[in-house]
């Protein structure tokens, strides 16, 4: 009698153990989705003051009517994007593209400052999807996460930065 309540007692730790785990695996996933939601917010916000950037430059040469277009094709890919990854990586090139172009072109001061306003809210809404992308992954696979996520948890991609480098030309 006394071994089977033993059996039993280790079986309900383990289950116990088992859910919080996978609990906790599942808040961190659920952290990781909410702080995707917030980057993607801000990046919609961005599309928007691009698209009055766009229409503000006047294309005086054919070389500025290249960077527009590119920049247009550019945002299409970050708006089309449909999975984070692909995203990221237009992103990333769009962010490049703005940079040479805000260096290379008179902007409106105000348009200029609210690139730049938007510029800050990504890095900071970036870094807390890192935060969170770094922490499900070590989660994930590590001792005893590993043994509990398994196939359903899935490792996550992190949102690199796009350093100060910009391309020279960005007409294509």
């Amino acid at each position: 009698m006394v071994g089977l309540l033993f059996v039993v007692a280790i079986f309900a730790v383990a289950a116990i153990s088992y859910l919080q785990i996978y609990k906790s695996l599942v808040r961190k996933d659920n952290l990781c989705e909410h702080a995707w939601e917030d980057l993607d917010a801000q990046l919609a916000r961005r599309s928007a003051v691009v698209s009055k950037l766009v229409a503000s430059l006047p294309a005086t040469s054919a070389e500025q009517n290249d960077e527009l277009q590119y920049l247009t094709r550019m945002q299409a890919a970050v708006d089309g994007a449909t999975k984070a990854e692909s995203k990221m990586s237009a992103s990333a090139e769009l962010t490049s593209v703005l940079n040479a172009l805000i260096s290379s072109q008179e902007i409106q001061p105000e348009l200029k400052e609210e690139l730049e306003d938007i510029d800050t809210r990504l890095t900071y809404a970036r870094a807390s999807y890192n935060d969170c992308v770094r922490s499900y992954n070590d989660a994930i696979t590590t001792f005893p996460g590993k043994l509990v996520a398994r196939k359903r948890f899935l490792p996550r991609k992190s949102f690199e930065a796009v350093g100060d480098t910009a391309r020279q030309n960005i007409a294509r």
